[in-house]
């Protein structure tokens, strides 16, 4: 069942400061990937670091397992292509698009289904 954005935003955005990340570090650093699980056991986020930075493939889901976006990191910024999507599961035009050293510089073109 969807909850409306209303309801299901503020229990995303406790969810961000409630449920714990769990990932291994290795000399102290975050490095390999790292979680976080809703309540009943569905993934929220999951994202790759290397030496404490963000460095590889994060994917991000709403409440009712809907993705959210994904994209990839290189040395803690956002890199290469990211998908943002809606509640509705439609491309967010303003989100998604190609990063370079964390800033957007071109619209993502040709896109097909990514939840595969």
């Amino acid at each position: 069942m969807k909850l409306p954005a209303w309801i299901a935003a503020p229990l995303e955005l406790a969810a961000l400061l409630v449920l714990r990340e769990r990932g291994p570090f290795v000399d102290g650093r975050r490095d390999g990937t790292w979680t976080r699980h809703f309540p009943r056991g569905a993934l929220f986020t999951e994202c790759e670091w290397r030496a404490g930075l963000r460095h590889g493939r994060e994917r991000r889901w709403y409440l009712d397992g809907t993705p959210r976006w994904h994209g990839e990191w290189r040395d803690g910024q956002k890199s290469g292509e990211w998908i943002h999507m809606t509640r509705e599961e439609r491309v967010d035009p303003e989100l998604t698009g190609i990063y370079e050293n964390g800033e957007k510089i071109a619209p993502v073109r040709g896109f097909n289904d990514w939840k595969h």
